[in-house]
């Protein structure tokens, strides 16, 4: 296998193409063609080799955080196990990180959610220290407040006809929890204290997702917004109240 923490910067590509996104997709297609001794590399192992800098860095540091290595089952106190979890080893775990940053830009959504991821990806070479922190602390606050309202239910769907919560997390439910907790941070007490009333309006959303948009339903632009935002707009309720 490839170690995930030890992969240094791939040769850059330097044909000339029409804008730097060509370029990099024709670095990705280079690097996703090199003989790996027959293991294909995820989509996030080959952004790790690509793209390796700060917030790469940033992306592996906060897959550690135990509560979010506990929402998606991640052994993370645990080496030995660790080693075995397909999440862990194909780096799926950084790569849903970096789809909370990514997605807090739905505006900007193009070429499908991995074209979406490589793209922030790239522009992430140039963020500054201070950016860095910016989007650390960012993340922080989301979980934590995100973790204090559901506890060990978060991230997992409600599922109406069972009337309980599903027993794993989904990520277009994690998608719509994260971006839209992140876009309240600043009402964070109001939520903290509503608790109960956000986790009553959450069932109702479940009732109401006749599409499944928060179990997946749906990968177009339109799609990944409106899960988002009917999301957001149950905590603007919350808040308002």
């Amino acid at each position: 296998g490839i170690d995930r923490r030890s992969i240094s910067t791939i040769v850059l590509i330097t044909e000339s193409t029409s804008s730097p996104e060509d370029a990099l997709f024709l670095k990705q297609l280079a690097f996703a063609r090199i003989n790996t001794g027959g293991v294909a590399l995820s989509h996030q192992e080959i952004r790790n080799c690509s793209f390796y800098g700060q917030f790469n860095q940033l992306l592996l540091e906060l897959a550690a955080n135990p509560i979010f290595a506990a929402a998606w089952n991640i052994p993370i106190d645990d080496k030995e196990e660790l080693q075995k979890n397909n999440f862990y080893k194909k780096m799926e775990d950084a790569e849903l990180i970096l789809r909370f940053f990514a997605l807090r830009n739905t505006d900007k959504f193009s070429r499908g959610m991995e074209g979406f991821l490589d793209l922030y990806m790239m522009k992430s070479l140039s963020f500054s220290a201070q950016d860095i922190e910016f989007l650390k602390d960012i993340f922080f606050k989301t979980i934590n407040l995100a973790h204090h309202i559901y506890g060990e239910k978060l991230f997992k769907p409600f599922d109406p006809q069972s009337d309980t919560w599903k027993d794993r997390a989904y990520k277009a439910y994690y998608d719509a929890v994260m971006v839209g907790f992140s876009r309240h941070l600043e009402d964070s007490n109001i939520l903290w204290e509503r608790k109960s009333k956000v986790i009553e309006k959450t069932k109702i959303l479940f009732r109401e997702d006749t599409s499944k948009l928060f179990t997946g339903g749906g990968k177009t632009k339109s799609d990944i917004q409106e899960r988002i935002s009917i999301f957001d707009n149950m905590l603007s309720q919350v808040i308002a109240e």
